[in-house]
């Protein structure tokens, strides 16, 4: 249950394609202080179920600004993914507190 890579550097403009794997998995924006909740207006990519290797379709997204994204899976089975620590950032803060390993935690 892991984003592989869970951080991403990109510019404006780069467009980030993600795979899906066994079994079900989705991409949601959250904000960093209400993880596993979808931001308003946020990333949703829908659900990409497979039962053996990658799905048959992809999702990808255009990097519109340099804030962070926050990202996680809201799968719910066997458990709910991102309280298992399925989450990820595009372009994590340098500095200061708003970590992924925070975020994770959170």
């Amino acid at each position: 249950l892991v984003f592989t890579p869970d951080t991403i550097q990109a510019n404006i403009g780069d467009q980030i394609t993600f795979e899906f794997f066994p079994k079900n998995h989705s991409v949601v924006q959250a904000d960093f202080n209400n993880p596993c909740n979808p931001k308003e207006d946020g990333i949703f990519s829908g659900f990409f179920p497979t039962a053996n290797g990658a799905a048959n379709r992809t999702f990808t997204i255009t990097v519109e600004d340099k804030k962070p994204i926050w990202l996680y899976c809201s799968a719910l089975q066997p458990q709910p993914h991102c309280k298992q620590g399925m989450v990820a950032v595009i372009n994590p803060p340098a500095e200061g507190p708003n970590t992924l390993e925070a975020f994770r935690e959170a």
